[in-house]
């Protein structure tokens, strides 16, 4: 083909490629991750990446460098430690990836689908969350990329030996950027074997060969990084934080979320030794024996529960960060999800599709076990979403309209049941339930007054007289102390038309502070929980919290008790640390 007429060929792909990344740099700009300064950044990686320019063998052998992956402060360390730079660097590999995707989707499938992926990927309103902050995530998703990409130019290039070496390198550098995929090396060679042996074709055979070798690099990589950080810190990781992960992944308090999505607090302090960080390799190390302790201790039975829930959440977010029932990041997960699924499954002959499926099987269930955020699930799972999402969509409208009609039918169904789960299901509150949350204090008939209501709801039901209905409990500073409190009401009846509850904190020099929870899915009988985390954990003197419910006039209302509880679970497990691990260096 003449070489105008191949360039008039690309022209339209390229000028869409261009307006996509147009977008992108619009969005990236007008984000809010953009501008917000986060505490990792200016406490941790800036100052690593600042000794590394002064000194890199110190910088690599000081303590702290050991508490986060080497690959996230050298990055910086390129751009001069600057948080400027480093987000204008940011935003040039988020606009490289836009072509690095269409590229690689490309060879999987058609222009189309590629097309279809990069427009995700610069439309998507998550991916932006952790492809511009100045943290770890927008280098370790980079990489991820290129890994992929390479993963692509192996089966397209079989006699070539570069994609090979760059799949290696790319992934090394993507686990020493962000350790996700630090045992994935090890499945993938599992997975490599088992295509190896059950391929009929040769060309299959051919690529599994290529990907295992690719990963025999990374390995080899990784050993390196893995004996420098055992010989000079005791730690065979790339990094410390797996103790906290887990720790916090399952503390059924928080359902294994991040402590501040309940209005609690990390509460490691109990079981570290008090002069370092909890990520000091003596602490990490003592946190990922509590955590193991913390999984043994659990019932089969409720452990299942519980990780089937964390799944969930992993898939389509937690109704915490979610506004909107039906046009929110949820329903976008689901129907980047079903997409995907799709395009897997008609696309499962090819082993670049069997590869990416696998990858994205691992990012998810190592998830599970570990702290929820919803920055870490972005970070782990969308991107691989996107790529696939558009393969599975261009395969889709390839098909008949009874197919397409099917498919969309069924996001919708379950965006629908998305939204009655984020309109029926208990609101995200502290779990009281563990037998390591104790009662610190009991509110008495004396400490306790209410407005609103036309008698007292302690004592009988009675019914509002006003709009907002509340009760206060004035006196607290005698409880037991120990840990961050949870409010608990205890609520006999509760009309389901009240749909929202307030809490206000008052104490003596400084000003009230105010919170809110939807009471969405609430039903009486039960037990109303609130983390007071944003209210400093009670901590000044004559405080009182005054609960108000925002109901129509004449609602029902009864209740049983308020106290105050702490979990204290890090007490009991610091107790049952073996002896090595207590003693304080």
């Amino acid at each position: 083909m003449p070489d105008f007429i191949r360039i008039k060929n690309n022209i339209y792909w390229i000028s869409a490629l261009v307006l996509c990344c147009i977008y992108l740099i619009f969005k990236i700009l007008n984000s809010a991750d953009y501008t917000i300064d986060y505490p990792d950044t200016s406490t941790t990686y800036l100052p690593l990446a600042e000794f590394f320019l002064q000194d890199p063998l110190a910088a690599l052998r000081s303590e702290k460098a050991i508490t986060v992956a080497p690959g996230s402060y050298i990055y910086m360390a390129l751009f001069g430690a600057e948080k400027g730079n480093i987000l204008i660097a940011n935003m040039i590999l988020a606009i490289m990836s836009v072509f690095i995707i269409f590229d690689t989707v490309r060879r999987v499938f058609n222009k189309k689908s590629a097309l279809l992926a990069a427009f995700f990927y610069a439309v998507s309103p998550t991916l932006t969350e952790v492809i511009v902050p100045a943290l770890s995530e927008p280098p370790y998703v980079f990489f991820t990329l290129v890994w992929l990409w390479s993963l692509s130019l192996i089966y397209t290039y079989p006699d070539k030996r570069w994609p090979v070496v760059l799949s290696g390198v790319s992934l090394f550098l993507s686990i020493i950027t962000r350790g996700i995929f630090f045992y994935w090396t090890i499945a993938a060679l599992f997975i490599c074997a088992t295509m190896y042996f059950l391929a009929k074709r040769t060309d299959v055979k051919r690529f599994a060969v290529r990907v295992a070798f690719s990963h025999v690099i990374t390995a080899v990589g990784l050993s390196a990084v893995v004996v420098h950080n055992d010989y000079f810190f005791n730690t065979p990781m790339i990094a410390t934080g797996s103790g906290a992960a887990l720790y916090f992944g399952n503390d059924v308090v928080t359902h294994g979320y991040e402590p501040q999505y309940v209005g609690l607090l990390h509460q490691e302090w109990m079981i570290i030794d008090g002069k370092r960080s909890h990520l000091a390799p003596e602490n990490d190390a003592r946190l990922k024996y509590a955590a193991f302790e913390r999984v043994k201790d659990t019932p089969l039975k409720e452990l299942t529960i519980f990780y089937f829930n964390k799944l969930g959440v992993n898939l389509f977010f937690s109704k915490e960060h979610l506004n909107d029932y039906i046009l929110n990041k949820r329903t976008l997960r689901i129907s980047l999800i079903i997409l995907a699924l799709y395009g897997c499954f008609i696309l499962f002959h090819n082993p670049v599709v069997v590869m990416y499926f696998f990858i994205t099987a691992y990012a998810v269930a190592v998830l599970i076990p570990v702290m929820y955020n919803q920055r870490y699930s972005i970070g782990n799972i969308d991107l691989l979403l996107v790529i696939m999402a558009g393969v599975g969509t261009a395969v889709l409208f390839s098909k008949s309209c009874k197919t397409i009609v099917f498919v969309f039918t069924l996001i919708f169904l379950l965006s629908a049941i998305g939204g009655l789960h984020m309109a029926y299901s208990h609101p995200l509150v502290p779990n009281t339930s563990n037998r390591h949350v104790k009662m610190a204090l009991l509110a008495d008939e004396n400490s306790i007054s209410f407005n609103g209501l036309e008698g007292n709801p302690f004592i009988d039901t009675v019914h509002t007289i006003d709009n907002e209905a509340s009760i206060t409990w004035n006196s607290f500073d005698d409880r037991k102390k120990g840990g961050v409190p949870i409010l608990q009401i205890d609520i006999e009846t509760l009309d389901s038309r009240c749909r929202k509850v307030y809490f206000k904190y008052t104490a003596d020099g400084i000003a009230p502070r105010v919170e809110s929870l939807r009471l969405d899915g609430f039903n009486s009988p039960g037990l109303l929980n609130f983390g007071t985390q944003p209210f400093d954990r009670l901590g000044h003197k004559n405080g009182s919290i005054t609960v108000t419910f925002e109901c129509p006039i004449a609602t029902e209302m009864k209740f049983n008790s308020m106290a105050l509880y702490l979990s204290q679970a890090g007490r009991y497990y610091r107790e049952r640390l073996p002896e090595e691990l207590k003693v304080i260096r």
